[in-house]
Formats: structure tokens, C-alpha cells, sequence
């Protein structure tokens, strides 16, 4: 178990990730919408709940514990069960920062400080670490082991200094980095008790090489056929087997990260359209823009006019960001 889980960790890492130090007075609450990022919410300093993204019942985090939403499914963050939530828009878009803003919402009363980050880590619901592992990843330091992956802890005070000052934000990329590994490991060591092994969870290592080269590589002129030759294993069974692992046959996927990465080069680049369904593997812009289409219900431009509109109309209540004059 243990060589295929590091396999899987080593080989699957954050990309672009984005993140804000939110101040929330109480009462108060952020609702996130649905992204095809995961989130990350690290409680540095107070308690929330945190509600939604198909759970049956609110979760509560403390100083030092943290919660990752895999699938970025549309969920809350209160500090009580029953305050209101504002709509968090600053995380609807992409920002080229070097330190994370403070941005402050809620009340007047007690402030809980959450630091919070947008993670793309590949293809969020189709790479073999997304798949087969809960919907949300919790880390709590309430429940602790002394020994084992819920034994480490990150330190609240030590990742706020270090997220302070130039290159915070690539600072804080490492961070999410060693959530990530830590909530994976502490998922599969408790669903290891119910009898499944990382290749239960995972899937067959064949399936999880072909992932990552499709993740790795979307624009190679993959087929079934060379897929297949990549892993060792014949075209039949190599699609049979990848339908019943991921659930799509293997062509549809690769069509799905093509796409999803796409979207983020149209979010995140200035790069023309022509330019972006090239580097993801489409050699003409109409069959792109169809494929784009039919996964986003947009055309690759008015997507990118939307993401890039988002920014202009988030309001928070208060942004502090300068640490050099503090």
C-alpha cells in the first residue's frame, strides 16, 4: 500500500494555487461557490463550522485544524451554525500577488482568522488522488494520533509569519502542498480498517500511469491504442478496465482534461484562443471551441470575459495588505 500511495503523492502536486487571510467577525460567514479547484480552509486563530459540499451535517474546525473541499463543490464557513454567508468573490478569480491579502467580512464582534486558498491539483474528480477518497479531506487537531500522519501538525502562528513578506505566496503553495499529502494519507488510513487497500482506492497502477501521462501530456495525440502500449496491456482490456476504474471510457477523459486545462490557461494567461486549444492538443479552433462548449456551455471567449469580469465586482468589507508597514 505504502509504494503505491507515495507513487501517487509524488507524482500528483498542486499547480497554480491562489490565497487570502480572511478575517471573519462574528457574525458572519463566506459561502464559496462551486470551482473546478479544490479548496483549502486552515483555521489559524478561533473556530468556524463549515457546512455544504454534500455533507450531511456541519463540521467544526478549531485553531490548527483545516478542511479541503476536493471536488470544489459550492459550501459555507460560519462561525455559528446559523449566520448568514456572504457570497466570497475574491476567490472567483485568479491574482498575481506576492503576499496573500487580509480581507475582513462579518461583524463587529470576535474575529476568527481562516487562511484560505483556491488549489488546482490536476484535474479535480478525475486524477487518481481525487478519486475514491471522501469529498472532503479534514485534518483535525483535536483528533490527533501522536504517531502516524495524524500525528503532524502545521503550526498557525509559524505558516501566518511565514506567509508575511516577499514570496509569500509561493511560501504558502508549499503549504497547500503538505495539507494536501497529509489529509490524503490520513483518508487512506481510515478507510484502510474497512479492508480497502490504496489499490481499492486508487485503482489499478496501470490506470494511475495512464492518468498521470494523459494529466502530464493533454496535447500528445493520444489514442486508446498508445495508452494502452504506455501501460503494458492490450487495447480491450486497457479500455474496459480504465471505463470501470475512472468511470469514462479513456478518450472522454482526455477530452475532459484538455478542456479543464484550458479553462485555466484562458483564466490565467494572455495567450490566444488559437494559441490555447493548440497547446492542449486540438488542431483546429472549431473543434475546440465545440468541445469547450460542450463541457462549459460558453465559447472559449465569453468564458474568459466572465473569469476575468468576476474580480471587478468583489466588495469585500475591508483589505489590509501591506505587511511592510505593519
Amino acid at each position: 500500500m505504502a509504494t503505491i500511495l507515495s507513487d501517487l503523492l509524488n507524482a500528483i502536486r498542486i499547480g497554480r494555487s491562489d490565497w487570502a487571510i480572511i478575517e471573519l467577525g462574528a457574525p458572519g460567514g463566506l459561502q464559496f461557490k462551486r470551482d473546478d479547484r479544490a479548496y483549502v480552509h486552515f483555521v489559524l486563530d478561533g473556530s468556524v463550522m463549515l457546512d455544504g459540499a454534500g455533507m450531511q451535517s456541519p463540521v467544526a474546525l478549531g485553531t490548527g485544524s483545516y478542511a479541503i473541499v476536493l471536488n470544489g463543490q459550492t459550501h459555507a464557513v460560519r462561525d455559528t451554525q446559523t449566520a448568514a454567508a456572504t457570497e466570497a468573490r475574491y476567490f472567483q478569480d485568479d491574482h498575481a500577488l506576492d503576499t496573500p491579502p487580509v480581507l475582513r467580512f462579518g461583524g463587529a464582534g470576535k474575529i476568527t482568522r481562516i487562511l484560505t486558498g483556491t488549489l488546482e491539483v490536476a484535474r479535480a474528480g478525475g486524477n487518481p488522488i481525487t478519486r475514491g477518497l471522501p469529498n472532503i479531506l479534514l485534518g483535525k487537531r483535536d483528533d490527533a494520533a501522536p504517531n502516524g500522519p495524524d500525528g503532524f501538525h502545521l503550526d498557525p502562528r509559524g505558516i501566518e509569519r511565514g506567509a508575511m513578506g516577499p514570496g509569500g505566496m509561493a511560501f504558502l503553495g508549499i503549504v497547500g502542498d503538505m495539507l494536501l499529502v497529509q489529509a490524503v494519507r490520513s483518508a487512506v488510513v481510515s478507510l484502510s480498517p474497512s479492508g480497502k487497500s490504496a489499490a481499492d482506492i486508487f485503482g489499478a497502477p496501470q490506470i494511475n500511469t495512464a492518468l498521470r501521462l494523459i494529466d502530464m501530456k493533454p496535447e500528445k495525440n493520444w489514442s486508446v491504442s498508445s495508452l494502452a502500449g504506455e501501460v503494458g496491456m492490450s487495447r480491450s482490456v486497457f479500455a474496459a478496465v480504465f471505463r470501470q476504474s475512472v468511470g469514462e471510457p479513456p478518450m472522454q477523459y482526455v477530452t475532459s482534461v484538455r478542456i479543464t486545462r484550458s479553462g485555466q490557461l484562458l483564466k490565467s494567461s494572455t495567450l490566444s484562443v488559437a494559441k490555447i486549444a493548440q497547446k492542449v492538443g486540438y488542431g483546429s479552433v472549431s473543434s475546440f471551441a465545440r468541445a469547450f462548449k460542450k463541457q462549459y456551455g460558453a465559447t472559449p471567449g465569453a468564458y474568459r470575459r466572465s473569469a476575468r469580469g468576476t474580480v471587478h465586482r468583489m466588495r469585500p468589507a475591508a483589505v489590509q495588505f501591506d505587511p511592510f508597514l505593519s
